[in-house]
């Protein structure tokens, strides 16, 4: 569940079962829950500049630790207080669960949680997916989005796009940001195109 104006993941509620809906608020509405790799794209005038594709915070069972201590000990004490509780009980867990061993257990899923790997790495894949699908469905995208903006802006716009990398190699798109933090990749291309020259 999310808030039509909301931003930075704050009043998301979720993932929940489907014959479990909760209630929804005012501005509020449902979003399908698709698991997979957290997916952020950052564009100069419609062209793909910098890629990142991140998995969320995991942890695998061994059968005699219970989530929250293979959380604490993976991730350090501030993983217990950033659980999606929510996602755990999607999976039949709670912090106190022991999962099997070599049962994988996710903990959270939104992008800038304190547990994503996203804030303490660079996770820039743009080098890395050069001819791969995942670049076409990224470039595309792009373009799609491109489209909105309009036509007497679009060589001088930075936007990115939010998705979700399921297992099968297909994005689901979440959104679209158009005053986006830049990843420190994204200026040479920016500055480039804003400031041609020789190089000299």
């Amino acid at each position: 569940v999310k808030a039509q104006q909301s931003t930075f993941g704050r009043g998301m509620r979720g993932p929940l079962p489907v014959s479990q809906p909760a209630a929804l608020a005012e501005g509020e509405y449902w979003e399908a829950f698709v698991p997979g790799a957290l997916v952020k794209a950052w564009y100069w005038g419609g062209a793909l500049q910098v890629a990142e594709v991140i998995d969320p915070p995991r942890v695998q069972g061994d059968g005699q630790q219970t989530v929250a201590q293979l959380a604490s000990q993976r991730l350090g004490p501030v993983a217990v207080a950033h659980m999606s509780l929510d996602l755990l009980a999607l999976q039949g867990l709670t912090p106190d669960s022991v999962p099997p061993a070599k049962g994988v257990v996710g903990l959270d899923y939104r992008y800038l949680s304190p547990l994503s790997p996203a804030m303490v790495a660079d996770h820039n894949v743009r080098a890395k997916i050069v001819g791969t699908p995942l670049e076409g469905q990224l470039q595309q995208a792009g373009q799609v989005a491109l489209e909105g903006v309009p036509a007497d802006q679009r060589a001088a716009t930075a936007f990115t796009l939010d998705g979700v990398l399921d297992p099968a190699g297909r994005v689901w798109w979440l959104e679209v940001n158009c005053n986006p933090q830049l990843h420190p990749a994204f200026y040479e291309g920016m500055l480039d195109s804003l400031l041609p020259g020789d190089g000299a």
